[in-house]
């Protein structure tokens, strides 16, 4: 009977011993145990974005649009417009930097369970080959400047000539003698754009010859006709982009990334551009009544630690309007726990 209860009692202390032990350890100290290193798991959400920003610069002659050409509300300032054209949300596990531990000891825990677990992702091995963390970078396509080509048939400057008149006194007479200043004077804008918008109404009137002249009845493309209006289309197109202005769109992408930390039930970010001034992506995460349990760290305990994540709704939000909406599992956002068997 006596040694009926000793069996009991050893048992358990048997299975006690041979549970793996724990040595959690930080990030930013050495560490002094040995064993298996090991991580608890942290979700990091990476967000693509891919804009399409349209660049407009006014022409130099837009003030005059109106009173030369006709053209009725021509835009006079320069501006921006951005638009979103693709969005992608994609998640990543990678370890945790306040994770970190040392196992050793149980040898069915290291070779079967450990596997188990890193392989659906409740721990992470940094010693696997294939883990690397990810670092952030942006993506954007070469910004090109934009200028307007000096289209311009005549001189910007003319010549001016001031007569001036000397006066002196010669046999008690005065004398006025003409004294001629040369000098060159610069056109003014005014000047400019009245001969740009003589010039862009001639073009018309030879394309109307080329297309309905009055000295023939049956009218027929000559050889060689469509190539000169395919110029004068042309040529007429860059001298209105003086007036009008001129606009290009470019394609830019940007990856945000993201480490959810749920200091209360819902995790608000804001994403700044980094590519596009006073502009930025809003980013909820609500993980709903679930409450992280933290294992206690700093200290040695038995048992395999791991964490289960949490499936955690996602919005993000641009200008205040919804555009992206889904679910992530998210490791922050779930449970801590202790594998004892």
């Amino acid at each position: 009977m006596k040694k009926q209860h000793f069996s009991f009692l050893i048992l358990p202390l048997l299975a006690w011993a041979c549970m793996p032990r724990v040595a959690f350890v930080s990030s930013q100290q050495e560490c002094r145990y040995k064993g298996n290193l090991y991580a608890l798991p942290q979700t990091v959400l990476f967000v693509s974005v891919e804009y399409s920003i349209k660049t407009f610069h006014a022409g130099p002659y837009a003030s005059y649009a109106k009173k030369y050409l006709g053209l009725d509300q021509v835009p006079l300032d320069d501006y921006n417009e951005c638009r979103i054209d693709n969005l992608t949300l994609s998640s990543r596990q990678e370890a945790d930097p306040d994770g970190y531990f040392v196992l050793r000891g149980g040898k069915r825990i290291l070779k079967k369970i450990v596997p188990e677990f890193c392989s659906r992702g409740l721990l992470i091995d940094p010693a696997q080959k294939d883990y690397l963390p990810l670092s952030v970078s942006v993506l954007s396509s070469p910004a090109k400047g934009l200028v307007f080509t000096d289209l311009s048939v005549k001189n910007f400057y003319r010549e001016k000539t001031d007569t001036l008149y000397k006066i002196f006194l010669q046999d008690s007479v005065f004398v006025r003698l003409p004294v001629y200043k040369h000098y060159l004077q610069t056109k003014t804008a005014e000047e400019k754009a009245r001969e740009t918008a003589d010039l862009i109404i001639r073009l018309r009137t030879q394309r109307l010859a080329l297309l309905a002249p009055e000295e023939v009845e049956d009218f027929t493309l000559q050889p060689g006709t469509e190539s000169i209006l395919k110029n004068i289309d042309e040529m007429e197109k860059k001298y209105l982009q003086l007036f009008t202005g001129s606009a290009h769109t470019e394609k830019i992408s940007e990856l945000f990334c993201v480490v959810p930390r749920f200091v209360s039930a819902t995790d608000t970010v804001v994403l700044h551009s980094r590519l596009i001034e006073n502009d930025s992506l809003l980013l909820v995460m609500n993980r709903g009544e679930n409450t992280p349990g933290c294992l206690p760290s700093g200290r040695s305990s038995r048992g395999l630690p791991c964490r289960f994540p949490s499936r955690t709704g996602i919005e993000i939000f641009y200008r205040g309007k919804l555009l992206s909406q889904s679910y992530v599992y998210i490791s922050q956002a779930g449970k801590d726990a202790f594998f004892l068997r």
